[in-house]
């Protein structure tokens, strides 16, 4: 005891200094000299090693777009999806938006003017991608704008499959004010029944000490990502889900209430203090009201269905679709569902209870 006592107070020694070695990637024969001081912790640890995972819901023939609100489709289908009224809008060489042009575009097919700066920014954004070089510098997309893709799909309740890797994912939309109370048509939107849904969970990451609070944090450990390894290790997993859409109105009536918002306002200040304390460089998190609300009734839902669903609380598992950075498309929505890497990986419990 008394040796392991010793052992962890050196970590205080100027002595103990990190060589830099990234394991991890084939760096284990020496690095690039990183000076930071090291930190003694039990080899059997939990906190020895916190995987970043990130995850998505697959949709099949609609991975892929300038964006997922209909305003988005319109200048995917009609713009840049037609060869003919993409080369109208664009210059001569090729190489910029032609802004008076595509003004011209808009109003022939009824595009508001207040909407005209958001195509062209769509318009540069695909114009860039069509660069060979513009890959290299290409900004990923946030969780939330990810997210809004998965949103529009189970929003639209649509079945699809995809022919070339034979991919369902397969959604009954619900006829909320025929099958369900009154309560819940009152209080949601949209009810989708999940009947099969594919999750891909890829491994970006890992952290050390303490978990990541978001992946955009410096501690995080990246798997190096680059033509080199143009991969990153992934499981697909099956299952079934319940989609619920909360009524705009309400919910926006409730968020909007002064004491609420006073409310909110005291735990997201708790809750920014406390991701500080852990990690100075860590950025602000916005949260507000109806991503609360919403988190809040998910748990709620989770800890009920698993006495009548047939599954156990750890394979229950929830995605927030709500507005913290983007306000559009708006999303009230919660999707809660189970996955396993069985080929099957549904029993029906979940769509049976919703």
């Amino acid at each position: 005891m008394s040796a392991l006592g010793g052992a962890q107070a050196q970590q205080h020694s100027a002595l103990l200094k990190c060589k830099g070695e990234t394991p991890w990637d084939g760096g284990a024969g020496g690095g690039p000299g990183c000076t930071q001081q090291l930190k003694i912790l039990p080899r059997g640890a939990s906190n020895v090693y916190f995987p970043s995972v990130v995850s998505s819901i697959y949709i099949p023939s609609a991975n892929s777009g300038a964006g997922m609100d209909p305003l988005s489709i319109k200048i995917r289908e009609e713009l840049i999806g037609n060869e003919d009224n993409w080369s109208r809008v664009i210059t001569e060489d090729k190489t910029a938006i032609d802004k008076a042009k595509l003004a011209m575009w808009c109003s022939f097919v009824g595009i508001a003017d207040s909407d005209i700066e958001k195509v062209a920014k769509i318009a540069e954004g695909h114009l860039a991608s069509l660069s060979d070089d513009s890959h290299a510098n290409e900004t990923p997309l946030t969780e939330e704008q990810y997210r809004a893709f998965e949103h529009h799909a189970l929003c639209a309740g649509i079945s699809r499959r995809d022919d070339n890797t034979n991919e369902t994912l397969n959604l009954t939309k619900a006829d909320i004010a025929r099958d369900y109370k009154d309560i819940v048509a009152s209080n949601f939107s949209e009810v989708i029944l999940a009947n099969k849904i594919r999750e891909t969970r890829a491994l970006v990451g890992f952290v050390r000490v303490s978990p990541p609070l978001s992946l955009s944090e410096g501690r995080v450990q990246r798997i190096k990502h680059n033509k080199n390894q143009p991969w990153l290790p992934a499981v697909a997993a099956y299952g079934e889900g319940i989609f619920l859409q909360l009524n705009p109105e309400k919910i926006d009536r409730w968020a909007n209430n002064p004491a609420v918002i006073e409310r909110i306002q005291k735990l997201s200040a708790r809750y920014n203090t406390a991701r500080i304390d852990q990690n100075p460089k860590a950025e602000i998190r916005p949260i507000n009201p109806r991503f609360i609300l919403i988190h809040t009734l998910s748990h709620l839902l989770i800890n009920q269905l698993v006495f009548d669903c047939g599954y156990g609380s750890s394979s229950l598992r929830e995605r927030i679709y709500c507005n913290l950075h983007d306000g559009s498309p708006v999303m009230n929505a919660t999707l809660i569902y189970t996955s396993s890497g069985d080929s099957e990986g549904t029993l029906g419990g979940l769509v049976r209870q919703g």
